[in-house]
């Protein structure tokens, strides 16, 4: 920790790290956004202009895990709202060996066309969560337990003001299915924006431009 001492900057992604640091060091520490978030959805749209989506609707899953709670609810909401199920990646299995409906793995490109184009996005990881704010969809962000701590995925949507689509195994297919139905309120979008604002003005001092 006394290394810390050092820098003259010092940036964090969630408050849980900020309060972790803030008891052992003396140095000011600033939340900024995840550098995926730095970026807007503009910014975003050269990357995946090459690849070919679905042209029916569907809903697209970016999950780092294939437990049965991801899996099985991304197949029921697609089911419930009549549309396509692409779940990705599934890093366990080859792809021959893959389950039938999952994809093996995924590259960037990949992943922002199939986000950007999707009617509806479920994540199980915090970057699939950011695909789905950051392109405006209907969206949930999957746990696959209750959060005893302040997960990334949590402390991004409690920050912007709608961790209402933070859902575990608690929550009913019912409500899943509503939220997915609801479209996300604008003033979501407005608070990413000024953090992304706020953040881009910190660190741009702390590098000294």
């Amino acid at each position: 920790m006394r290394a810390i001492e050092r820098f003259s900057y010092v940036s964090v992604r969630e408050n849980l790290a900020k309060n972790q640091l803030s008891a052992a060091v003396s140095k000011p520490i600033e939340v900024v956004a995840d550098p995926t978030l730095l970026l807007n959805s503009n910014d975003y749209s050269p990357l995946g202009e090459k690849v070919k989506v679905p042209k029916e609707p569907y809903l697209f899953m970016y999950t780092l895990t294939v437990q049965k709670f991801y899996v099985d609810t991304a197949k029921e909401m697609a089911r419930r709202l009549g549309v396509k199920c692409i779940i990705a990646p599934c890093y366990q299995y080859s792809r021959y060996g893959a389950p039938k409906g999952l994809t093996y793995s995924i590259s960037p490109d990949r992943l922002v066309a199939l986000a950007r184009g999707a009617k509806y996005v479920l994540a199980g990881s915090f970057h699939g969560t950011v695909m789905g704010v950051m392109f405006k969809k209907p969206f949930l962000s999957l746990r696959e337990q209750v959060d005893e701590y302040e997960s990334r995925p949590a402390a991004l949507l409690k920050r912007i003001g709608c961790n209402n689509r933070l859902v575990n195994p608690t929550t009913s297919l019912d409500e899943m299915e509503a939220l997915l139905r609801t479209e996300v309120d604008e003033e979501v979008y407005d608070k990413l924006a000024q953090f992304r604002t706020n953040s881009l003005s910190w660190l741009k001092e702390a590098v000294g431009q």
